[in-house]
């Protein structure tokens, strides 16, 4: 269920614009950490991948998070 979620947010994330994306950045950072410790290494992978394809959607977006 995870992985497949996963994988529907990444293609998500390269559909959306990053004006829509970036709203929601504090509740997947949220997320992300949770999903950082899953048993599953399938998930812990796709996390990763997922982390990545929203970090290549809002790009300049993600600056004001670490001013």
């Amino acid at each position: 269920v995870q992985l497949k979620a996963l994988t529907s947010l990444a293609v998500l994330f390269k559909q959306k614009s990053s004006e829509e994306i970036v709203q929601i950045v504090p509740q997947w950072t949220f997320e992300y950490r949770k999903l950082l410790h899953d048993y599953n290494r399938e998930v812990r992978q796709a996390t990763h991948v997922t982390m990545t394809s929203l970090v290549n959607a809002i790009r300049f977006a993600l600056v004001w998070w670490f001013m």
